[in-house]
């Protein structure tokens, strides 16, 4: 089976990498340092933004924005560079990453928020620490002013977004169970452009939800996708729409 054709456009974007079967793709801080320093020089030179990033031990996720329909390109420079240099230190052979990169296109400002959190989160999540501050190899610490910014993070929209006190509420705050439904968002099925609409934007006061969901289907909103928005079944949204069919 071939693979889905990965999104391109420009926009924000949530990437995520593994080691193969589960090894670890960061030996110590040196490695971490060149895996921050080349990415930023790649980014650089893609014209790619960084908003926030976590290195676990076997992993790696990133919050960033791109301008030009090159994220894969680039994306596999900071994959195979670091692999070539980590390979030739560590005198191994093969595969480092356990595929290709995961990339999630981020729908709105709350899409973009919920990721961020998330992505802030990784390290207690992973157990790795006690308190988000106690990790040095993610964002935080140098997005609440802690630490010196790797060079590509100092124009992080969430310096922009908020205070210190601000992300410091944000990322301490508590995740709600059901909190990766608001990370892995869903979106219309086929190429998306620049003026995809988040599925909140077809349900507004006054509308009848008939109508709305028959906009967001016809924008492209899987059945399945509207009644976990609307919290039903799938099988009341598909009643729905025969009534009006018929």
């Amino acid at each position: 089976m071939p693979r889905k054709k990965r999104i391109e456009i420009p926009g924000s974007y949530h990437i995520i990498n593994s080691g193969i079967v589960g090894n670890l793709v960061y030996e110590d801080d040196e490695d971490r340092e060149y895996f921050l320093n080349n990415m930023c020089r790649v980014f650089n030179n893609y014209n790619i933004a960084l908003h926030s990033y976590t290195l676990l031990e076997n992993s790696y996720h990133l919050l960033i924005t791109t301008h030009d329909e090159n994220l894969s390109q680039a994306m596999r420079e900071v994959n195979s560079q670091y692999s070539f240099y980590f390979n030739k230190k560590y005198q191994r052979y093969g595969h480092l990453w356990q595929d290709r990169f995961k990339s999630y296109y981020i729908l709105d400002d709350e899409h973009f928020i919920n990721v961020f959190k998330y992505i802030e989160k990784q390290s207690l999540m992973n157990q790795l620490v006690k308190s988000v501050n106690e990790y040095e190899w993610q964002s935080y610490n140098a997005l609440v002013g802690e630490n010196e910014a790797v060079e590509c993070l100092k124009g992080s929209r969430i310096l922009k977004m908020f205070g210190k006190s601000e992300i410091i509420e944000l990322v301490e705050s508590s995740l709600r169970d059901n909190f990766l439904e608001d990370v892995f968002r869903d979106y219309p099925k086929g190429d998306l452009t620049k003026d995809t609409k988040p599925i909140s934007a077809f349900f507004g006061k006054g509308k009848e939800q008939i109508v709305s969901i028959l906009e967001a289907v016809e924008h492209g909103y899987s059945q399945k996708a509207i009644a976990k928005y609307l919290d039903v079944s799938s099988y009341v949204i598909t009643k729905k729409i025969n009534e009006i069919k018929s």
